[in-house]
């Protein structure tokens, strides 16, 4: 099959997973065109046939989301999409996609739409319209803004295999829950346990930074790819992040699905600050609670470290208790497009 791939190019996770899924998926024989932007365009161009376009992206400042910016920002980028129409209709005319996955990409819903191809939806993000939540009434407003734009960026589409940590409470025909995807490197790490304390932060915080500096614990900084040393914290760069991702005795950092998915795998207790007005972040952090594999806080302090140590043995014995077949979504995707109802229907030209 021809299968145009459309990746986010907001954060790491959707990256990495593309690059995994891709990778399978030119191993089974399949043909595949990525549409992407920001880093996923510098990192997946390297390895794979990628069209850079102008997509959906979110601002922030200060460790949470600008809204207003957010939404001026991309409606240029929806009228630089329109303006680039005539390149990405010559793109699909020669390429021929019979089906379309995205994953948390807008514009390839609307060329699915637009030319009849079948539609696959592959994220974390969908779990929002798919089960019941919990706490929401606090951040009722980011919750609702959150599936609204859910909803458009996968609009109603053939399938979708939703990656998660917890088991659906909703049971509905076209959606398959499946464990998140593990990076390659990642799988191939043997954990020890250290007392190194690992931070990454994916957007700059001073405020956490100056709290970590109160606790008298050195504790090795990732996310702003500098080397130096600020009192008991040490900044590092990427290259050494999973050599201590693999020896860290615990995690602090922003509520990533990816890296919340990666500590489970590794069985390192995970304290989670979300990013403010990031209602994603909030979910994956009450996930992470639930679960039991750690603790969130949303205004981070000395008593909340503490109190984090205080039950991290409890954190470490829960994952004994829990198992993940984290390839699942491989079969599952081999089994739709094994369908023949996810055919390429009728194709216009425009």
């Amino acid at each position: 099959m021809n299968i145009l791939y459309g990746v986010s190019g907001v954060g790491l996770g959707h990256l990495s997973r593309a690059r995994l899924i891709a990778r399978y998926l030119i191993n089974k024989g399949h043909k595949i065109k990525i549409l992407t932007y920001g880093q996923s365009f510098d990192d997946l161009n390297k390895e794979f046939d990628v069209l850079k376009i102008n997509g959906m992206d979110i601002s922030f400042q200060n460790g949470r989301i600008k809204r207003t910016k957010t939404i001026f920002s991309n409606i240029k980028n929806l009228f630089k999409f329109i303006i680039d129409f005539p390149q990405i209709n010559s793109m699909i005319r020669e390429f021929c996609p019979d089906v379309c996955i995205t994953d948390m990409e807008l514009f390839t819903t609307i060329i699915s739409k637009v030319y009849f191809i079948p539609l696959i939806s592959i994220d974390n993000e969908n779990i929002l319209k798919n089960m019941s939540l919990w706490s929401i009434e606090k951040h009722r407003i980011d919750f609702l803004l959150s599936k609204l734009v859910v909803k458009i960026f996968a609009f109603r589409a053939d399938y979708y295999i939703i990656l998660s940590l917890l088991k659906p409470e909703i049971a509905r025909k076209r959606i398959f829950f499946v464990p998140p995807l593990i990076r390659t490197e990642v799988m191939g790490l043997s954990p020890k346990k250290s007392k190194i304390i690992l931070v990454y932060l994916s957007r700059e915080n001073s405020k956490v930074l100056e709290v970590l500096k109160n606790i008298p614990k050195k504790f090795l900084i990732y996310g702003y790819n500098i080397r130096k040393n600020e009192k008991n914290l040490e900044f590092k760069e990427s290259s050494t992040f999973l050599e201590d991702l693999k020896n860290c005795s615990m995690i602090i950092a922003n509520s990533g699905f990816s890296l919340i998915s990666e500590a489970v795998y590794l069985k390192k207790p995970y304290l989670a600050i979300p990013i403010k007005e990031h209602f994603e972040q909030y979910l994956n952090s009450t996930m992470i609670k639930k679960i039991g594999f750690g603790n969130y806080y949303e205004n981070f302090s000395i008593n909340d470290f503490n109190d984090f140590i205080k039950n991290i043995h409890k954190y470490e014995l829960l994952f004994k208790r829990n198992y993940y077949n984290f390839e699942k979504l491989f079969s599952v995707l081999d089994s739709i497009l094994d369908k023949k109802n996810v055919k390429r229907r009728i194709f216009i030209g425009i």
